[in-house]
């Protein structure tokens, strides 16, 4: 029987907010009508404590009334965000909670969380007011983020320009909007310097304003130059975090390496080690520099220490610092308590109530790598038996089946002496694509028979074998029938025979295109071979038509197929699906990389053999 094998790797991914908005409520009959959660007043000001209410008995409501309920909420002000939670008081089968509005704030987001799930139609999204009835700064900036649909880009941008003509933050949201007009860079030229002359002041938004502005421009080096700026005047404005974690990403969808990356590493080391315990840092700098090839530890680690202490029940702190530790190969026994600890807080579910995990599926994700990394920091100290244990949880977590967890308890396996066991699991390692598989299993034969001659044969042998035995995962892909581009009808009952590699993504992940020359590549490769690529994009068809004038996709593309990606379980963009010739999935490869070809080949090639 075929297994179903799913290889994923983790992408810094950003939280996409739920677009819901409930009326104010005054009766049960309003409650019924208008949903199940509600928020009073309905314009919330600066000094009022507002009620918020959860009816799980709403006939559009997603949780069960049984369960115990959670708020998590975001408050958005001009320089800086907070987020903070409470469990709801249950009476009558009603949950109700306050929260205090803060002077200065200007948005509010609330979701409605269990430890099981989440209501996505519960999610409520506010302006807040000052004590006059005007819309707080910032709050027409929120409200263009968070209801896109319900309110014109500009009609928001002239509206906060009105009350607060210094408030230039508005112009790097403007400009996300204007980038995808035909003449969107020389509207986001025009304005940047018409602001270089207006301003009166360099704020931190501003300065972020600029820098974004200037990288959709093309000007690298001039975005550069603003980052250097915001980072020697305002170290400690969380738009200087976040101004450089948006250059990181559109350098990184654009590919661009050398000089100014590398400055802009340096800078955000700079951060650390003159500020290690500022709290700015710890949403993306300090994680950015544990995952580095040598983490500098002695900037780094005061920092964690430093989080640590402010937020004892947060996971994330405790795992970076373990990770860091273990990719450095040092205090691998703080390492371990570090990485209990750390998973201690991820199973308790306060990824989800501190850092906004809303739907789960992130702490799902991650508590695959805690446990794959905890088993390699107690390998190294030499505790197989704990080692072992949790990669077989990590590999139990998911259908998923990532090549590098064979090839760990492979390693544990050899390390006590059972080679019949390291042999299976390199096996199942080398099926998934696992780089170094074969060469490990050919370390393991030459040790046991002293010779290289006949490994090929043995090799040839046991795959055969493991291939016949193994109960494995088949699943049956579903079905489609969809147009491409260019018109051409594809259903999948008709592609019976061909080994089927399905990408689905859409134009605004940045992951997405980053993969798409090497998967070109593939399909040149395997032209004339038994493979069909097709592309699953989101997008329209004449957006996709305009952006493939410029980066051309050589997969078949379909557009505007949620309901396919649906269909097929995505949550995560880009990820591809792999079909053999009699309609099975056999692969599911998530996340986008500049190589992505050197993970696919060998699994396309695995099924046309």
């Amino acid at each position: 029987m075929k297994r179903l094998i799913y290889v994923v790797r983790a992408t810094s991914l950003m939280l996409l907010y739920i677009s819901f908005a409930a009326g104010v409520v005054f009766s049960f009959e309003q409650l019924s009508m208008e949903g199940p959660a509600h928020l009073s007043p309905r314009k919330p000001k600066w000094g009022d404590t507002v009620k918020v209410t959860y009816e799980p008995f709403n006939k559009e409501t997603e949780i069960l009334p049984g369960e115990p309920v959670y708020i998590h909420y975001k408050l958005k002000y001009p320089e800086k965000s907070e987020n903070s939670w409470a469990k709801m008081d249950e009476n009558n089968r009603i949950f109700q909670c306050k929260i205090k509005i803060p002077e200065k704030a200007s948005y509010i987001f609330i979701y409605f969380i269990t430890m099981d799930g989440y209501d996505r139609n519960a999610t409520l999204k506010r302006m807040i007011f000052r004590e006059d009835g005007f819309p707080a700064k910032g709050a027409w900036l929120w409200e263009l983020s968070a209801n896109p649909s319900k309110t014109d880009y500009l009609e928001a941008f002239h509206n906060e320009r009105k009350i607060y003509p210094d408030f230039y933050l508005i112009y790097r949201n403007k400009w996300l909007n204007d980038f995808r007009k035909a003449d969107g860079r020389a509207i986001i030229g025009q304005e940047i310097e018409a602001l270089k002359k207006q301003a009166t002041k360099e704020t931190a938004g501003l300065l972020w304003a600029f820098s974004t502005g200037y990288l959709y421009l093309g000007k690298e080096d001039e975005s550069r130059e603003v980052l250097r700026r915001m980072v020697r005047i305002y170290p400690h404005s969380e738009h200087t975090a976040w101004a450089l974690r948006e250059y990181d990403n559109i350098i990184f969808s654009r590919q661009i390496k050398g000089e100014g990356p590398e400055e802009i590493n340096r800078l955000k080391l700079e951060l650390i080690r003159e500020y290690p315990t500022s709290k700015n840092l710890r949403d993306y700098i300090l994680p950015w520099a544990s995952y580095q090839d040598d983490p500098p530890l002695d900037i780094i680690r005061p920092g964690f220490e430093a989080w640590i202490r402010d937020e004892p029940e947060s996971p994330r702190p405790y795992y970076f610092l373990a990770f860091a530790f273990l990719k450095s190969n040092k205090h691998l026994n703080k390492a371990s308590m570090l990485i209990e600890k750390a998973l201690n807080n991820l199973l308790a579910g306060k990824l989800r109530l501190l850092h906004g995990d809303i739907s789960g599926k992130r702490t799902e994700r991650l508590m695959l790598d805690y446990y794959a990394n905890a088993a390699a920091i107690h390998e190294n100290i030499n505790d197989f038996s704990t080692a072992l244990a949790e990669i077989k949880t990590a590999q139990s977590l998911s259908k998923q089946n990532l090549p590098h967890l064979p090839m760990r308890e492979a390693s544990i396996w050899r390390n006590l002496g059972y080679f019949d066991k390291a042999e299976q699991s390199l096996l199942r390692a080398r099926w998934q694509g696992g780089k170094n598989a074969e060469k490990e299993l050919m370390e393991i034969y030459r040790k046991r028979y002293q010779t290289d001659e006949g490994f090929n044969v043995w090799l040839s042998e046991k795959t055969r074998k493991q291939l016949s035995t193994s109960p494995g995962n088949e699943k049956l892909a579903p079905g489609f029938e969809v147009k491409t581009l260019n018109g051409e009808i594809l259903r999948l009952a008709d592609l019976k025979g061909k080994v089927l590699v399905l990408n689905f993504w859409y134009i605004s992940c940045a992951p997405c295109q980053v993969e798409i020359p090497s998967l070109n590549k593939l399909v040149d490769e395997f032209s004339g071979k038994d493979v069909v690529f097709i592309g699953f994009a989101r997008d329209k068809p004449e957006e996709l038509r305009s952006f493939l004038k410029e980066v051309p996709f050589k997969y078949q593309i379909v557009a505007e197929a949620s309901a396919i990606c649906s269909l097929y379980g995505i949550s995560t963009y880009p990820t591809h699906v792999i079909i053999d010739k009699q309609g099975q999935v056999e692969f599911f490869l998530s996340g986008g990389r500049q190589n992505q070809d050197e993970k696919l080949r060998p699994l396309i090639k695995n099924l046309l053999r």
